[in-house]
Order: structure tokens, then C-alpha cells, then sequence
């Protein structure tokens, strides 16, 4: 991949229905470029499909991190947890350190979710984190979905760019009856257009920086500081509420030379106390209870 790519990656995990147009003003390239981009990503494996999900604020689900040295061998000890219902992330790491992102119906799901990974993901001491929420822009009214609403982010459900045309046509209603109730849903933060991303698949390095810093500094300020200061090698960050002094800063690099560069760069930042950078060389997604979650309404509305 190159900066462009990542670019373009970073875009569509936002929101993958972007239009070709608009990912091609925002690049500074042809929309047949654009195009020829991602059918080389998806060629390659690197992007993998385009997803449409209930989101978790609509579900009120917790998400939680945790991750610590597993003493299993890696690739059985990932599809091991993936075959939990609550697990959607297995990471591996340098050092034997894995990383397992979780969905929560509930935080009473917590302990179980943590005894998992200490049992089938062989983690003697890991470290949990819960995810900070970030709070919406504004505060949606109408957060209902109907059964249309439903039956349409089933089509969109592994294609995301699926043409409302298309969809209308499926589902026996007008273009205008989809786009409306889709734009409705997008504009409530009732789902979430994405992608499945496998960056393991590319000759890159992705590293998960463990920042940290001061109790006296603002953390939030400071994540988001980190993204600004480093576009568009800084992928993402994660902060967890119980873990206040703890960022998590993943970033792109095309040469070991430029992680090391970045790691001095943010241990010489105020407020930093620590800084370890640890090598992701593998991951996987899973499907989890969030996408039965659909199709068990649907369920319920034709029984009702």
C-alpha cells in the first residue's frame, strides 16, 4: 500500500458508501482511479468486503480490549476465540502478545469474556480495557428500525456501495422509499458502513504503540492530538475509561526505520511517560451476536 491507499482505507472504514466522486475529490485522483484502487485492494485481499452493521450506540453494547502474552500458538489460539459469540478482533503481536476485541450486550457479560481469553487464549495476566464511548453530535429522536429499515441493511450487509437502485428492486419498493429510510438511518447513527480490513495481507508494518502518559494532561486532547500531528500514517487510537493514563496509538509504516523515528517522536511529546511499540504481523475479524442481531428481528417481525 501507499499513502494513498491508506487514505482511502481510512475513508471507507468511516463510512464505505462514500461516493466514487467524493473519494476522488477529497484523493486528488480519477474516479477510474479510484476505482482501480480498490478492486486492487480487494484483488489482493487487503480489503475484503463492504459491511453495513447496527451500531453499537443503537445496541448499547460495551466494547472492550484485552490483550496479554498467550503462551498458545497463535493462529489455533485465534480461531478458538472466534468462535465466541462476543469476540469480533484477534490480534497477534511481537512478543506473544495478542490482542481481543469484544462486544457486550451487557458489562455483566464482562467476566465471562475475560475468563475466555485467560482459558482459551492462554493469558495469564491480561490487561482489560473498556472502551471510552464517544458521544454523538447530536441526540437522534427517532431511533427505531422498522422491518423495511431492517430488510434493507440485510442487502447492505456484506455490500455497503450496493446501489439504492438495486436494493429497491430486491425489496419490491421505490429508489425513493430506500434512500429515504437509509438516509435516515446513517443521519441517526443507527448503523455503521465500513469494511473488513486485513493490513497483514500487505509488505507493511502496522504497530500498536502502548502510550503512557501524565493523569495531569487531558488524554482525550492528546489522542486526538496524535492523529493530527501524523496524517496518514496514524491509523487509530483507543483510550478505555478504566485506564486513564493509557493510550492506544496503532500507525502505518513502510520501513522499520520510520517506526522507530515515530517512536522517538512521541517520547519526546510533553506528558509522555512510556512508550512501547509492538508489531502486528496478523489478524481476524468474526462475526459476533451483533450481526444475528438483524435477522433475529426479522424473525421476530414475521412471527409477530
Amino acid at each position: 500500500m501507499d499513502e494513498t491507499d491508506l487514505q482511502l482505507i481510512k475513508t471507507l472504514l468511516a463510512d464505505s458508501r462514500t461516493p466514487y466522486r467524493e473519494l476522488a475529490g477529497k484523493l486528488g485522483l480519477s474516479v477510474n482511479a479510484v476505482h482501480r484502487r480498490i478492486q486492487s485492494l480487494m484483488e489482493e485481499g487487503i480489503v475484503r468486503a463492504f459491511t453495513t452493521k447496527v451500531s453499537l450506540w443503537h445496541v448499547a453494547a460495551a466494547t472492550v480490549l484485552i490483550h496479554g502474552v498467550s503462551r498458545g500458538k497463535m493462529d489455533e489460539v485465534s480461531a478458538r476465540l472466534g468462535e465466541d459469540e462476543h469476540i469480533y478482533w484477534v490480534s497477534q503481536g511481537s512478543g506473544g502478545l495478542i490482542y481481543v476485541g469484544a462486544y457486550l450486550r451487557d458489562i455483566v457479560e464482562l467476566n465471562d469474556v475475560v475468563a475466555l481469553v485467560k482459558r482459551t487464549g492462554m493469558v495469564d495476566d491480561p490487561t482489560v480495557g473498556i472502551m471510552a464511548g464517544m458521544s454523538l453530535d447530536a441526540d437522534p429522536k427517532d431511533t427505531a428500525l422498522s422491518k423495511l429499515d431492517l430488510r434493507i441493511i440485510k442487502k447492505l450487509e456484506n455490500d455497503s456501495r450496493k446501489p439504492v437502485s438495486d436494493i429497491a428492486v430486491e425489496l419490491n419498493t421505490s429508489a425513493k422509499t430506500v434512500r429515504r429510510r437509509l438516509d435516515r438511518m446513517l443521519d441517526n447513527k443507527l448503523i455503521e458502513c465500513s469494511l473488513e480490513w486485513y493490513p497483514d495481507k500487505a509488505n507493511d508494518i502496522i504497530s500498536m504503540f502502548h502510550i503512557k502518559v501524565d493523569p495531569s494532561i487531558d488524554w482525550v486532547k492528546f489522542a486526538f492530538s496524535l492523529m493530527e500531528d501524523h496524517p496518514p500514517t496514524g491509523l487509530f487510537f483507543m483510550l478505555f475509561s478504566n485506564l486513564p493514563d493509557t493510550v492506544l496509538f496503532c500507525t502505518w509504516s513502510s520501513a522499520m526505520r520510520d517506526v522507530n523515528e515515530l517512536r522517538r517522536k512521541l517520547e519526546a511529546r510533553a506528558g509522555v511517560v512510556l512508550t512501547v511499540p509492538v508489531i502486528l504481523y496478523g489478524g481476524q475479524i468474526y462475526g459476533t451476536w451483533r450481526e444475528k442481531l438483524v435477522d433475529e428481528r426479522l424473525d421476530a417481525n414475521n412471527r409477530a
